[in-house]
């Protein structure tokens, strides 16, 4: 409403116009916009010394986190018990030394951060710098410190495990060269002691004393044997068996060695036995050529004696027999030899340097003495017979007296009534039982009496003969006579088997009959063979 006022019109006074007032409010306006700005500003300030102690604190948190837990693993993770593991962990440790100098980066970073806060005079600022100062000792300090000795100490143990390494490989390397010398060792010492002479025994143990002396394969074996054991020590006393890098543990072989130790001992027991039996063989070999030297003297001296025996036949056959029976004297001292032979045998000696005679032809030489008297006196005794017995043969003697000898079964010099039976059938006759009683009666001397009382006579050798003669100059050796014989062993066959000619005469008659008879079907041709002796 216009009020209406009386008086003079109102001035205000020096500066309370209205113009006066609104630029003084236009200047409170401007104070107030730029106040707000500076609180603007301050608030954005805050915000980021905020954000700054924010970040400082998670990276500060991070930081710490990290350097526990690489000191927690560096001080509860072991060194490694291998050179592999230990080079493993050392390039783990490069590893984390990169990663420490990345940690160190983060740590500039985490200063810039407390720079801008103390800068900003933030309320956190002390209690930030308190912080860093702790992180900064953390990572700087105690984890640099934690690092280097954990570096040191998988150095250090790298150098012994590459050691202990070096000691594995030389216990492996020198234990296999310890098997081959132990093993070559027990080949020689387990050698069969091939030597039958005391000279060779003798320089075979010479050659043992060497081996086994100090500059011997067995020294040898005992240097690297001690070189071992040391080794092994060593090697276990880290804890480590020695055999990581070998089949051979120690335990086995000290065994080796204490089993070649005890093959040497046993080396030297057998050696002495060869001593003391070569020794002994020796004196075999001494008594055996003084023997034989004896036997071959004997039969030497027997057989120029027989051969060269001379005069009349009754002297040469008394010498001969008188030979036989010397030789027949140096019998038991001829076996008395070949005993000895047998202890020569007995103790495997092959060679004797004392003589060249051995026992195989010594003996054959006795054998071929005897058989040179037996062949010697019978040879005699034919040419005596043949004397006393003009118009039977050589020849014909010896049949008779082979035969006769054949049947002789007691050798006494007679034969008995069924024995000239054999006698006489072998001989090609076939004489009945009343024939058989005149030979014995006409022929034969009284020995003795038969069961039924009667007189029991025999037939010596001459009279045989002579028995013989008679039937020879009676024509009984005519080809019908002799067929007549041979159908009497055959049972009146023309054809004779051998089982017919065996039963009859000796095996040597046989043998000879059966090779010259012509074979047919069913036995032998007697006919034909008998003609053929006629021709």
């Amino acid at each position: 409403y216009q009020r209406r006022v009386r008086g003079p019109a109102f001035v205000p006074p020096h500066g309370l116009s209205p113009e006066d007032i609104n630029k003084l409010w236009d200047v409170m306006s401007q104070a107030e916009r730029e106040r707000a700005k500076l609180l603007r500003a301050e608030l954005r300030r805050q915000k980021y010394l905020q954000l700054c102690v924010e970040r400082f604190k998670v990276k500060a948190a991070a930081l710490e986190s990290w350097v526990k837990s690489k000191e927690s693993f560096m001080k509860s993770d072991g060194v490694g018990d291998s050179v592999a593991s230990v080079q493993a962990k050392l390039k783990l440790h490069e590893t984390f030394e990169e990663d420490y100098k990345y940690q160190g980066r983060r740590l500039d970073v985490i200063q810039s951060l407390l720079k801008e806060i103390v800068d900003g005079k933030h309320r956190e600022a002390e209690s930030c710098t308190q912080r860093f100062h702790h992180v900064s000792d953390l990572h700087g300090n105690q984890l640099k410190k934690t690092a280097h000795e954990r570096k040191t100490a998988l150095e250090n143990e790298l150098q012994r495990q590459q050691k202990l390494q070096d000691l594995l490989l030389s216990f492996g390397k020198k234990s296999l060269e310890f098997a081959r010398v132990v093993e070559d060792c027990e080949e020689v010492l387990t050698d069969p002691i091939s030597v039958y002479t005391v000279e060779g025994v003798e320089e075979l143990s010479h050659k043992f004393e060497e081996y086994v002396g100090d500059h011997g394969d067995i020294s040898k074996a005992n240097g690297l044997f001690s070189e071992l054991e040391k080794t092994a020590k060593k090697i276990q006393e880290a804890g480590i068996n020695e055999g990581t890098y070998s089949e051979f543990s120690f335990k086995d072989l000290a065994s080796k060695w204490e089993h070649t130790k005890s093959l040497i001992s046993k080396r030297r027991e057998k050696l002495g036995k060869a001593a003391k039996q070569q020794g002994h063989n020796e004196q075999l070999r001494v008594k055996f050529a003084e023997r034989a030297a004896e036997v071959k003297k004997f039969i030497d001296q027997k057989q120029r004696a027989i051969e060269g025996s001379s005069g009349d036949l009754e002297a040469q056959l008394n010498l001969v027999k008188s030979e036989q029976q010397s030789i027949f004297g140096f019998v038991s001292k001829f076996e008395e030899f070949e005993a000895l032979n047998r202890e020569v045998e007995a103790a495997e000696i092959t060679e004797n340097s004392h003589t060249e005679l051995t026992f195989e032809a010594l003996a054959m030489d006795f054998e071929g003495l005897q058989q040179l008297a037996t062949k010697e006196i019978k040879t005699l005794e034919g040419e005596i017979l043949t004397k006393k017995h003009a118009g039977v043969s050589t020849e014909e003697l010896n049949e008779f007296k082979e035969c006769f000898d054949h049947f002789d079964r007691n050798k006494g010099g007679y034969l008995e009534r069924l024995e000239l039976l054999s006698c006489l059938k072998s001989l090609g006759q076939d004489p009945t039982e009343a024939e058989l009683d005149n030979v014995l009666n006409q022929y034969g001397t009284a020995s003795g009496t038969n069961e039924d009382g009667s007189a029991k006579k025999v037939l010596a050798f001459e009279p045989f003969v002579n028995y013989m003669k008679s039937k020879h100059s009676q024509g009984n050796s005519s080809p019908a006579a002799i067929k007549d014989n041979f159908r009497i062993m055959a049972n009146g066959k023309d054809i004779i088997t051998e089982a017919e000619i065996r039963a009859v005469l000796p095996p040597e008659k046989a043998n000879y009959l059966i090779s010259q008879m012509p074979k047919v079907s069913g036995g032998y041709d007697y006919n034909a063979y008998t003609d053929s002796l006629f021709k």
